[in-house]
């Protein structure tokens, strides 16, 4: 049974208020009273009056830098990047020296997917205050998320270097180290994590993926129920302990796992498609079809789904519709079909048409010469077509 896990949760960037309350303003006290006030705000989450105080400190005195740092980090965590954005660009403007800004106009590019302007702004932050642990942190994010972890790992190694109780950064190059394979230093991460703050969000939740394809289900089963317990409305985590009870054979608990991630979070794609795997494991496709039609509606391009309806309509004999879903996943990605053309070579052998058949695993062996899979089947085709000598070859 195939299992679909959504990717570990980074911390996000850390931005703050940089620019104290007590920052000096050219202008009456009263400026740097309402940028204390906004400050205090935004601490608890108010975010609107905070913008409101950092405005009247901005009308008393324009060029105060301060203001407009902390009013742009104030849209940042409305998920206003763009205003933000612009008040960080007149805070560099008024006070080029000040490394928190470029910090927080970073976090803003690097939210907004631009990530050479968010290096470029972390660099500069990195420049004039090298003490900083949260900006090589940041740094080290937009590094993950263009998929150089190398360099994201060496950022996070400098933040820890600083601060060696930065849980954010700990549980980052754990993450990273997760997409790298070395299963054994992301656990080791998060066990960092945990030893620091074992109340922390994302944590248990991480290391049992890491565990899952470390080859230790159990220990990723007790982690995923650790993050449920502590967060009972995680859809993500019933959806990731579903798929580690699939993968040890235990289907009734994988369904009613998918059931409440489903129940959760009602357009959980990847919930429907592990689901549908899992009643096709049961013989249940009609089911399956279902489940794995809803994963299409939601996303016309998962290749995974539209494989696994393929291969629950050959198993209820709807040949032409199994083999209309494994086109698409061929057209879908070319270059990475060696499974679809397998499946649907199955299906045209199913259907007796056997020459087509030996053409689809053809083209998987031409893909990917080492699938043994296409051998397998391609030999029992040549078989059926009395070319025995070809059939013992792929046998071979």
């Amino acid at each position: 049974m195939l299992g679909l896990n959504q990717g570990p949760d980074l911390a996000p960037y850390i931005s703050s208020f940089a620019c104290s309350n007590n920052a000096p303003s050219t202008k009456q006290n009263s400026t740097v009273a309402y940028n204390a006030k906004g400050i205090a705000h935004a601490e608890i989450g108010e975010y609107d009056l905070a913008i409101v105080n950092f405005s009247k400190a901005i009308e008393q005195d324009p060029d105060y830098a301060a203001a407009y740092c902390n009013r742009g980090t104030a849209y940042y965590l409305q998920n206003e990047f763009e205003i933000a954005i612009e008040d960080y660009n007149k805070a560099a403007s008024l006070n080029p020296h000040h490394a928190g800004t470029y910090n927080n106009r970073g976090a803003a590019y690097g939210s907004k997917g631009e990530h050479a302007k968010a290096i470029k702004d972390f660099t500069k932050s990195i420049e004039l205050n090298p003490r900083d642990a949260n900006a090589y942190n940041n740094r080290g994010l937009v590094y993950g998320n263009k998929l150089d972890y190398d360099r994201a790992i060496k950022d996070y190694n400098k933040a820890i270097g600083l601060n060696p109780d930065f849980a954010d950064a700990y549980i980052n190059r754990g993450v990273a180290y997760y997409y790298k394979g070395e299963y054994d230093r992301a656990i080791k991460d998060y066990n960092s994590v945990i030893g620091l703050n074992p109340d922390h969000g994302t944590v248990y939740n991480n290391r049992g993926l890491s565990y899952n394809l470390n080859g230790e289900p159990d220990r990723a089963i007790e982690d995923y129920s650790e993050a449920i317990r502590r967060k009972p409305s995680w859809a993500e985590a019933y959806n990731n302990r579903g798929a580690a009870y699939g993968n040890i054979g235990e289907v009734d608990l994988a369904i009613k796992d998918f059931d409440k991630a489903i129940e959760l979070e009602p357009n959980h794609a990847g919930a429907y498609s592990n689901r549908g795997f899992a009643y096709a494991n049961k013989g249940k496709f009609y089911r399956a079809v279902d489940d794995f039609s809803t994963v299409i509606n939601l996303k016309l391009d998962d290749r995974l789904a539209y494989l696994g309806r393929g291969m629950a309509y050959r198993n209820l004999l709807v040949f032409d519709k199994a083999i209309q879903d494994f086109s698409t996943v061929i057209n879908l990605k070319p270059e990475a079909a060696a499974d679809a053309y397998t499946e649907r070579g199955k299906t045209y052998h199913s259907k007796g048409d056997v020459d087509h058949a030996i053409e689809d695993y053809n083209a998987a062996i031409e893909l990917d010469p080492k699938f043994a899979k296409a051998y397998t089947y391609r030999g029992a085709a040549y078989r059926d077509k009395g070319e025995l000598g070809k059939a013992i070859t792929d046998y071979d």
